[in-house]
């Protein structure tokens, strides 16, 4: 049953927080996150074992490369590049970790150059 002061109201969506989170196999608790609440939608990620880094390719066309410390349990970007007018649907590390693949919504395929 509604009341009269409950009719037509709606409520108020909790904000939603926007976190790429890792976690081991044998915790519940992430091992290791990123909480930025400014970064707009992630599409993907890659992990690259080779440079100890990880790059998410984002809704507004950008790539965001990330470098994992095992000390530290958050990161902050280490870079941000763009190429894509729309979209980036993918972006991957290739087997060396040396190159970033993206590839966006307008058919533009980008190779970009890794050095740590």
């Amino acid at each position: 049953l509604m009341n009269r002061k409950s009719m037509g109201k709606k409520k108020k969506k909790k904000k939603e927080e926007k976190k790429i989170r890792f976690y081991d196999i044998d915790y519940q608790q992430p091992v290791f996150r990123i909480n930025d609440t400014t970064r707009v939608q992630s599409n993907s990620i890659s992990v690259s074992t080779a440079a100890s880094a990880f790059v998410t390719a984002q809704q507004d066309g950008t790539i965001v490369v990330y470098t994992m410390h095992p000390t530290k349990p958050e990161a902050a970007p280490l870079t941000q590049a763009s190429c894509h007018s729309n979209s980036c649907v993918k972006a991957v590390w290739t087997t060396d970790g040396k190159q970033v693949v993206s590839v966006g919504s307008d058919g533009d395929v980008c190779v970009w150059n890794y050095f740590m």
